[in-house]
């Protein structure tokens, strides 16, 4: 019993339990799309997050992103293959985040944890991964628009997985009530 109260205190403190109601309603989902790239190619990403405010500064959600890999090897002179994407990263993550200042402009930090699916097509051999990972990410809401700069890590012992996004994107909800 003694264990559980002390829980509780510790996560009170933690997230900053307030007896006050939230300033901002409490759902809200992120859409952003932007540029990725890791040591071997780069690509075109998308995201979609929706997400619960518990606090005027604490939120949690589950992100869904797609990202592109385009090789960075040259195909037959031209920078990148024409034929399309060489292959692709499905994530689904749970996510945190934390924002400060209550003005117009917000800062955040974030990160969060999940499965990684990753197809390539490497000399037409299909190559398919489901491996774990996590994201760690900051950026600026500017009112209802959303810079993110992400690095998403997953470790595997054979190929360099790991990719670092820039994203520019929306938030719909969310806002004071």
């Amino acid at each position: 019993m003694k264990a559980i109260i002390t829980l509780l205190i510790i996560m009170s403190h933690l997230f900053q339990i307030e007896a006050q109601t939230l300033k901002y309603n409490p759902f809200k989902v992120d859409v952003t799309t932007g540029i990725g790239a890791s040591r071997s190619a780069v690509g075109l990403a998308i995201a979609v997050e929706p997400k619960y405010k518990f606090s005027n500064s604490f939120s949690a959600g589950l992100r869904w992103e797609n990202a592109q890999a385009y090789s960075l090897n040259e195909y037959r002179g031209l920078p990148i293959s024409p034929y399309g994407p060489d292959g692709w990263i499905n994530s689904f993550v749970f996510t945190g985040e934390f924002s400060t200042w209550e003005n117009l402009v917000k800062m955040f930090i974030g990160g969060g944890t999940g499965l990684y699916f990753a197809n390539f097509d490497v000399s037409k051999n299909q190559n398919s991964y489901a491996k774990p990972g996590f994201v760690l990410r900051g950026g600026f809401q500017i009112g209802h628009l959303r810079l993110v700069a992400e690095n998403n890590f997953i470790p595997d012992e054979n190929y360099n997985l790991n990719y670092f996004n820039f994203k520019i994107g929306a938030t719909l909800g969310g806002g004071k009530k």
